[in-house]
Order: C-alpha cells, then sequence, then structure tokens
C-alpha cells in the first residue's frame, strides 16, 4: 500500500448499528417537522397528485398476482410514503 494506512471506519468501534425511526425521534423531542414547502430547492413541478389518506393496490413483489392495499402516509414529489392495511401505527413495514 505504498506506506498507506488503510482504516476500516466500522472496525472496532464498538458502535452498534441502530434504525432511526424520524417520526419516533420527533415524538421523544417534542420536535415538529419543518413542511416540505420550507425546501424551495425541491421541484414541485412532480407533482403526481396523490395525496395521504388515499388507498392503493401494491403488487407483491414475491407473487406479481396477489395485491396489498396499501394507505399513502405521506408524499414527497415522486416519492410516496405507504403503510400496508392493517398495520395501524406500525411502522415497520413502511
Amino acid at each position: 500500500m505504498n506506506g498507506e494506512q488503510q482504516l476500516d471506519a466500522d472496525a472496532g468501534s464498538g458502535m452498534e448499528e441502530v434504525e432511526l425511526s424520524w417520526e419516533d425521534y420527533l415524538e421523544e423531542t417534542g420536535s415538529t417537522a419543518v413542511p416540505y414547502g420550507s425546501f424551495k430547492h425541491v421541484d414541485t413541478r412532480l407533482q403526481n397528485g396523490f395525496a395521504p389518506g388515499m388507498k392503493l393496490e401494491v403488487a407483491v413483489r414475491t407473487d406479481p398476482e396477489t395485491y396489498w392495499v396499501a394507505t399513502i402516509i405521506t408524499t414527497c414529489e415522486q416519492l410516496l410514503l405507504l403503510r400496508y392495511d392493517g398495520y395501524g401505527e406500525d411502522r415497520r413495514a413502511d
């Protein structure tokens, strides 16, 4: 390596990987998310017509002939955050 030392950033750090839930973080800290409109750099021409609360049929990847009903939780341009119906407030499957 020509005298250079390569470091593995995770090796021996003692840090475990933790999954962050943004909604849980906001709730625990008593914070409020910034409205999407605050980000003027986001191209709003990509509005998709979907809105929170709408229902969709989502194809199951492993069985393309099966569909699950999902509710739109939030939208951001072309992205949709969905929650399968029957999961209640459980965010693990979003």
